[in-house]
């Protein structure tokens, strides 16, 4: 078996409160959880097969994101596509920026890719996007002569939390377009980073023939146990040949129906009342309050813009708060991290002061 590389692993450890996961902390809105009980509640949902070419979840997609239907491609969570869309692929190389999502490098490998990496340093935060782009400009020249390449890149980041600068976006859409590098970009945390119109006009307007976007259902509406992800594909050929080499029912009735339910209930909303957007303004103001109290305790507390943050302690902070019966993510097995990294998640206000009067306590 492998070793459980992710944050969540309750099934292990006997855990009260969970640091770990990095869903959104926001409950549903008493509608939204009433309809998505009622689907729950249906046991036709359970024996009944779902529809193998999900069209009514595809429509509600096209018309919460304003694209196009037939770009977009449903998987059992973005982790599935990742590695769906390197096994079409196949990429002789697949850039990544450290540190990253470990599943990144799992996909790749998987695939028979080699990996390159760009090393981004904990000096500047993890920001020095000038490392992204020469390594981008040196892929790009072996691409031109040896066959396809691939980068895949967090917005925001995973585990930092770390949003690209829009012009430097602009300049890695512009510059795999030119060199015919295909571009995944990780928006698993988009909508919790940023209002969904203020990204949709900026980063969301950006457009690209390489550019393939991933977005998280798991993360933005709790789904982690059900598993929803989807991918926008500005090439509706690469669309068309994601869904090809995907299993057959791979989204299930439940996931299907409950997904269908919450990008419903936010097209049915301005935006400004949208559940989205009453998350993403608890997140920004929770997650400066919590690291301002941790960085008061002498913990480096790295910027972030989204319902996680990447610290670093001398402390053993994993196994003295596993112990009392908290978990959050151990970094040291991400690749340009190691000992004493951790990211920590937001949950309600009452499991976030118990978890900085734990931090307080050990240290």
């Amino acid at each position: 078996m492998v070793k459980y590389a992710h944050g969540g692993d309750i099934y292990h450890n006997k855990i009260n409160t969970d640091h770990s996961v990095s869903i959104n902390p926001m409950d549903w809105p008493y509608v939204l959880t009433q309809r998505i009980e009622s689907v729950l509640n249906d046991v036709a949902n359970v024996y009944t097969y779902p529809d193998i070419s999900y069209d009514r979840l595809r429509d509600t997609a096209s018309k919460y994101t304003g694209e196009d239907k037939n770009k977009i491609v449903f998987g059992n969570g973005a982790s599935e596509l990742i590695s769906g869309l390197c096994n079409l692929i196949r990429p002789k190389r697949v850039l990544l920026t450290t540190p990253c999502y470990s599943g990144y490098e799992r996909a790749a490998t998987a695939a028979g890719a080699e990996i390159k990496y760009a090393h981004t340093s904990g000096n500047t935060g993890y920001t020095d996007t000038d490392v992204i782009l020469e390594v981008i400009n040196d892929l790009g020249e072996l691409s031109r002569r040896k066959g396809k390449d691939m980068l895949i890149i967090g917005n925001p980041s995973n585990p930092t939390g770390n949003l690209i600068p829009l012009d430097v976006y602009k300049l890695l859409v512009k510059i795999c377009d030119d060199k015919g590098i295909i571009l995944v970009i990780d928006e698993c945390f988009a909508e919790l980073a940023m209002s969904c119109d203020e990204y949709d006009k900026t980063y969301g307007s950006v457009r690209g023939k390489t550019l393939i976007r991933l977005r998280a259902l798991t993360k933005s509406y709790r789904l982690a146990g059900l598993r929803l992800g989807y991918a926008i594909c500005e090439d509706k050929d690469i669309a068309k040949k994601l869904y090809g080499i995907l299993p057959e029912w791979n989204i299930s009735t439940m996931a299907m129906k409950i997904g269908n339910l919450c990008l419903l209930h936010e097209c049915s909303l301005p935006v400004e009342k949208r559940y989205m957007t009453a998350s993403y303004e608890y997140i920004r103001t929770e997650r400066g309050r919590i690291a301002q109290a941790l960085t008061d305790m002498g913990i480096k507390v790295y910027a972030s813009s989204v319902n996680y943050m990447l610290i670093y302690s001398d402390v053993n902070l994993y196994e003295k708060l596993l112990n009392r019966g908290i978990l959050i993510r151990d970094c040291s097995n991400i690749t340009g991290l190691n000992k004493g990294y951790y990211r920590i998640s937001l949950r309600d206000r009452t499991d976030n002061d118990r978890l900085i009067k734990n931090i307080r306590e050990i240290l």
